[in-house]
């Protein structure tokens, strides 16, 4: 038998872990409303449930935006998603997503903070309400990652 990577079976590898974590938010979120299945983005960021915690804290508190002005943008002048004051890119070039935001949020800060001040300006969760007065399956990444952030928090979420 070949071992890559150190996992010898199914239910010790990282995406099975991942799956697993992802299906049991979905299942949290649909005591409420219908869901299709997560993005693959937020589905490895939900296998990490301390940092996806300190994220959705940190997106309610106001502290991961996507700026419109230029401290917000890249080289090629596209908008990304930054965490802090230190005004940490989260997101890189096309791949500029909340679900993005999130999968590289809990790669990249190894200790992730519990909680947060809340700055004047909270998260915006402007498209989850769009989204609540259309209907329907959500189509929208960011609804997805709006979602799982107020279940997170035990949120309403209709």
């Amino acid at each position: 038998m070949v071992e890559c990577g150190g996992f010898r079976d199914r239910e010790t590898h990282p995406t099975l872990a991942a799956e697993q974590a992802a299906e049991l938010a979905r299942q949290r979120a649909m005591t409420q409303l219908e869901l299709p299945i997560f993005p693959p983005a937020l589905r490895i960021a939900l296998s990490q449930p301390d940092a996806f915690r300190s994220f959705s804290s940190a997106y309610k508190a106001g502290h991961i935006v996507k700026p419109e002005d230029d401290t917000g943008r890249d080289e090629r002048w596209i908008a990304q998603w930054i965490f802090g004051e230190q005004k940490m890119c989260l997101t890189f070039g096309d791949a500029n997503t909340l679900a993005d935001a999130v999968a590289n949020y809990v790669y990249l800060i190894k200790n992730p903070p519990v909680t947060f001040t809340e700055r004047e300006t909270p998260g915006d969760f402007s498209k989850l309400a769009m989204w609540q007065a259309i209907g329907g399956p959500p189509e929208n990444e960011e609804v997805f990652v709006l979602i799982a952030i107020m279940v997170e928090h035990n949120d309403k979420i209709g």
